[in-house]
């Protein structure tokens, strides 16, 4: 069993000390947000529960950490935060964005939450005691560590990534040696989540600049695509570009694009050119795997499971642990014979039991770290269009030989014709106000949600109600906190989704914006009600949960707008009131015609459609009647079906969306710019700019 923690240390208990005086100067403290000194007895009321503080053990740029001890003994550190220095909207917001992500954390190698509380003062977080402080202090000792203790190091780290990125869908995006802290047993832990940040989807993307130089995504940067701009936003893809640094600064001992002005490592970091010291012994699989991750098109790194299995981590001895001797000078590595190992050996041990040989003995390493993941690499967006490209291609090609409806596509006919109520979901009312905050929209679930320009948003459950139009702060805020609620109670998203979905600027003032776009479209826009379901009527039963359905990309155009959505399909909307809506692996096209009539089409029904001329209408495969098919070609269905494909297919090859001057990030939208932009005038609520259905 494990040693019990010691007790609470006084100033005279030994420590390792550095053998020389860290090199690194340090950096300058804003003074003016870190808190005082706190009471000797730290007291949450709420749990009647006291602390005694201890010694300081650090601090950083607003925060102070301090050594507490419960009524129990047990140890920890209570990360302070003086209230004062919260006054900054976007300063609450990072402080409160690090507690609820913290919170959700339960992982071995994720520095553990224990409880939260405030005092006149200050605000307290209790966190887990990570006794032999950060990878920093140990660096600035070692000057540089061996491979077999980066190996043990790596494959902690990435455990932890696999979790945060597939269990808990969060981007730490501050990965670094100083938030990478090592408990009593030298196990590493990941800390400090102040810049991270919760996708909803795999496919969402972040837009903020943020991070620390040294560690810095070129994505991050300069929005990728190979640093030449107008990317996609950025996502998991930068902590895996961290890691790359990180594991290049334990064998190196220094970051592989520092210098002295942060102008120059970002440049450093545009160029990517890695480099390593002559004089530092590293082997040629290291070198291999952090190139690898260092790759300025994030759709080129590897994933988590193929990182573990790269040949480096079975190219030499891998420790199962790392003596906590280690802090201070290079481990003596013996194998279970008594040999000594050189920490670069790639030898092979032919006993399994000792802490030195060979690990490990199974042949899937990934399977050390969790199950593996699914891909979400930036390419998953374009990866959903290409189903609707083929559909399409097949269904307006006549020449392409015979190709029946699938099964799936022939029940969704037999029910529609048999009178069965719309089950599907798409978009029944929009306004569009993107010069200025963003695109409402109104889904036939009941959903209402507004996508703002800076790439946030709110999804909500029903339209405001005209006695809770209200735009004042307190009310808005009560709205989202109930209606967060309720949502969460049938949905699969934390209670506080909107909250964590929210990107910059204050909460209540995006809710009171989403209220006014909910009240104009439920005021002013009319149509679309005859198919609007209720969710658990058809689905999820009731008292169940259900995955939310919400708008990932929008692109409005001269004569209409493209959405698409989080569960892959694609509408398309038109300024006469159409729409066509094709839905992931459905095989049927939706389509509502201009009397809001609305036919469910397979690829035999669109081929009928298309061979049919003026003056001979086929009857071919499909289940349409003559009259009905004449009536589709004076919809003008065929020409809408190519278009639609013509613009998915753009967009499938380029890797944005194409034909337009100006994009609004990766899940926001983008609006042609010019003729019709000067002769429009666009003002909120009353004269908000109706979408094809106002």
């Amino acid at each position: 069993p494990a040693p019990s923690p010691s007790p609470f240390p006084s100033p005279s208990s030994p420590s390792p000390q550095p053998t020389t005086k860290p090199k690194t100067p340090h950096k300058p403290l804003h003074k003016k947000y870190l808190c005082a000194t706190p009471p000797v007895f730290l007291r949450n009321k709420r749990r009647n529960l006291t602390y005694d503080r201890g010694r300081q053990l650090g601090e950083g740029g607003f925060a102070r950490c301090y050594l507490v001890q419960n009524k129990e003994g047990k140890l920890f550190a209570a990360k302070t935060v003086a209230k004062q220095s919260l006054g900054n909207p976007r300063m609450r917001q990072k402080f409160f964005g690090e507690i609820h992500v913290q919170k959700m954390m339960r992982h071995p190698n994720v520095v553990r939450f224990n409880e939260c509380f405030e005092d006149e003062n200050n605000i307290y977080l209790i966190l887990e005691l990570c006794s032999n402080k950060s990878l920093v202090e140990m660096l600035r000792r070692r000057s540089h560590l061996t491979e077999p203790e980066a190996r043990h190091i790596t494959l902690q780290l990435l455990g932890a990534l696999k979790y945060m990125h597939h269990t808990k869908h969060v981007i730490h995006r501050d990965l670094k040696l100083g938030n990478i802290f090592l408990d009593s047993y030298m196990n590493v832990k990941i800390g400090d989540f102040g810049l991270a940040a919760l996708l909803v989807s795999s496919s969402d993307r972040k837009t903020t600049m943020c991070g620390t130089p040294n560690y810095i995504a070129p994505e991050v940067l300069y929005g990728s695509k190979s640093c030449g701009g107008d990317g996609s936003g950025h996502s998991f893809e930068v902590d895996l570009w961290s890691m790359g640094v990180i594991i290049y600064a334990l064998l190196v001992g220094k970051p592989p694009f520092q210098a002295k002005e942060v102008e120059e490592i970002y440049r450093n970091i545009k160029e990517c050119k890695v480099g390593f010291p002559e004089d530092c012994r590293v082997s040629g699989g290291a070198k291999a795997l952090v190139k690898s991750l260092l790759h300025t098109d994030p759709e080129r790194r590897p994933g988590i499971d193929s990182i573990v299995e790269h040949p480096w981590f079975r190219q030499g001895w891998f420790p199962r642990t790392i003596p906590e001797t280690a802090l201070v000078k290079e481990p003596v590595w013996r194998s279970s014979r008594g040999d000594h190992i050189s920490a670069n050996s790639t030898a092979a041990s032919s006993s399994s039991s000792n802490a030195m040989d060979p690990f490990p003995t199974a042949p899937n390493l990934s399977l050390a770290i969790g199950a593996p993941i699914q891909n979400t690499s930036t390419s998953s967006i374009l990866d959903s269009l290409h189903s609707h490209i083929t559909f399409l291609t097949t269904a307006l090609t006549t020449l392409a030989g015979p190709t029946a409806s699938s099964a799936k596509a022939k029940e969704e006919i037999r029910q529609w014709r048999s009178g069965a109520r719309n089950k599907s979901v798409f978009i029944t009312k929009w306004v569009d106000y993107t010069n200025k905050f963003g695109i409402g929209y109104v889904l036939t679930d009941g959903t209402v949600g507004v996508m703002f320009n800076d790439n946030s948003g709110i999804v909500c459950e029903g339209l405001p109600s005209a006695a809770g139009s209200t735009t004042s702060t307190g009310a808005a805020g009560e709205a989202c906190g109930s209606s967060a609620t309720r949502y969460a109670g049938r949905l699969k998203l934390p209670a506080d989704f909107e909250i964590a979905r929210m990107g910059g600027g204050l909460v209540v003032n995006k809710v009171g914006m989403w209220r006014r776009f909910g009240a104009f479209m439920r005021d002013n826009l009319e149509g679309g009600e005859e198919f609007v379901f209720t969710p658990h009527s058809g689905g999820a039963g009731f008292g169940e949960t259900r995955e939310i359905v919400f708008v990932t990309n929008y692109a409005r155009m001269r004569d209409g707008a493209v959405f698409r959505f989080s569960n892959g399909a694609v509408q398309l909307v038109s300024v006469d009131h159409t729409k066509i809506v094709l839905e992931q692996g459905a095989g049927v096209v939706r389509f509502l015609g201009r009397k809001g009539k609305i036919w469910v089409l397979g690829t035999e029904e669109v081929r009928q459609v298309v061979a049919a001329s003026s003056s001979s209408i086929a009857e071919g495969g499909g289940q349409l009647r003559r009259e009905e098919v004449r009536e589709l070609r004076e919809e003008g269905l065929e020409g809408r079906l190519a278009f639609l494909r013509g613009f998915l297919r753009g967009w499938w090859r380029e890797g944005k969306v194409p034909g337009v001057r100006r994009r609004v990030g990766q899940g926001g939208g983008v609006r042609e710019e010019g003729e019709r932009a000067a002769k429009e005038e666009v003002v909120v609520l009353g004269e908000v700019e109706p979408g094809a259905d106002g």
